[in-house]
């Protein structure tokens, strides 16, 4: 496949939004003005992830009787864990994929705690209506938790024991995904004051003790965006792109993904006041005999739209492991990525729920599938309203005729995508 000549660029990035998000909820639950009013949103920041928007406003109401939370994930759980502590019956809903998004896991647990809670359509999704509070004086004080579909159902948890009398142990009955985003939500937390005590196996939450500050919550740039210009560097012979403000200091797991740039011929480099990505060389690949890549991206899944993508622009014959619970997504990631590959003329294999394959046999210029958008024969990506699909798949835009049917969902994560 063609690629492009160079890239040179200087990102501004957004802010982390899954350390944003945990901040609001924390700043609401603990600070001490009336609905969080010390951590502040600029509305005229052009940069701000609407799903932090849009918690921030739920949040900035006293989370109002009524609660849609769109396709935002995190908002949903974190709001439905909050909402768990108010007096107040709340109805708690999203756009249609959102009723599809597992939460039996959460309301399970908040049940054990107390909490009466009905689902008001399907059992195990969304929308739910809270009817009244955990009883926060009496309440077992150790709970095991299913994780295996969200880590976002612990991080919940986590995020309100300290409201609680005696605090909260939380044992994990089996393996968690994303487990470094629980690791985020235990240090953010334990920075603020809110001690904690974490391990794979199980985490105790101590009660709240009046000793809160949100300024000690540093809302880091987001890693995950930055993981997203990958595939343009993999996609150009040669180049570099700056991420300003960028510390590999940081608490967020997706800055693992600099373990795989040499894979891509990337070098990553840390500044004073950024990190740097160069196209050093033609991608770092195995022996022939030993050229199947295995990833596996249990701890980081959302890295694999982008990582799926790069692999592809660079000829690689890669399989990825620990993928299950990308079908809960804002999409099916699997499928999403599965489809668009196809379109450009890859040849993939879904091997089972939690494995997927790109073979090093591309197949041609206008892939199979391919769905005919205009008379110049654009192939369309599609993006199933998902911001990461979209983010990955506009690498392509710079060496096939792509047309991506919903660019405007970037917005969710990293509204100035459109600007690089």
């Amino acid at each position: 496949m063609d690629k492009c000549s160079s890239l040179t660029r200087n990102i501004n990035l957004p802010p982390c939004k899954s350390i944003l998000n945990r901040a609001l909820i924390l700043d609401y639950l603990f600070s001490a003005n009336p609905f969080g009013q010390d951590l502040k949103i600029d509305p005229g920041d052009n940069n701000i992830p609407d799903d932090s928007r849009l918690l921030n406003s739920l949040l900035t109401e006293g989370i109002p009787e009524y609660c849609n939370c769109e396709n935002a994930g995190t908002t949903l759980r974190f709001l439905t864990a909050a909402a768990a502590l108010k007096s107040r019956p709340t109805v708690i809903s999203g756009c249609e994929r959102m009723k599809q998004r597992p939460i039996d896991n959460l309301v399970d647990a908040l049940r054990t705690l107390g909490c009466k809670i009905e689902y008001t359509e399907k059992t195990g999704v969304p929308p739910i209506r809270i009817l009244s509070p955990i009883n926060i004086d009496n309440y077992p004080i150790a709970l095991s938790v299913i994780p295996t579909k969200s880590s976002q159902f612990v991080s919940a948890l986590m995020l309100v024991a300290p409201r609680l009398k005696y605090g909260l142990t939380l044992n994990f009955t089996d393996k968690i995904p994303s487990f470094p985003y629980i690791n985020m939500t235990s240090q953010i937390m334990n920075r603020a004051g809110l001690h904690n005590e974490l391990s794979r196996q199980t985490i105790t939450i101590h009660p709240f003790n009046n000793l809160f500050n949100i300024n000690n919550i540093s809302i880091e740039k987001d890693w995950s965006s930055a993981a997203y210009l990958v595939p343009f560097l993999a996609a150009c012979q040669s180049g570099n792109i700056f991420f300003e403000d960028l510390s590999l200091n940081s608490c967020q797991g997706d800055k693992v993904f600099c373990d795989y740039m040499p894979l891509f011929g990337i070098q990553v480099c840390e500044e004073n006041n950024g990190i740097r990505m160069v196209k050093t060389g033609k991608p770092n690949l195995l022996s022939k005999e030993t050229k199947l890549i295995k990833l596996d991206m249990t701890d980081t899944p959302d890295l694999f739209p982008t990582l799926a993508v790069a692999a592809a622009i660079s000829g690689m014959d890669v399989e990825f492991r620990g993928l299950e619970n990308l079908r809960y997504k804002e999409s099916d990631r699997i499928l999403a990525v599965n489809d668009n590959l196809g379109r450009l003329g890859y040849r993939t294999e879904i091997i089972d729920d939690g494995r997927f394959r790109i073979h090093d046999d591309f197949k041609g210029s206008h892939g199979i599938n391919h769905e005919s958008t205009s008379t110049s024969d654009s192939i369309l990506i599609k993006t199933y309203h998902d911001h990461r699909i979209a983010m990955a798949f506009s690498a392509f835009k710079g060496i096939r005729n792509t047309t991506i049917d919903d660019i405007n969902c970037i917005s969710k994560s990293f509204p100035g995508f459109l600007f690089i």
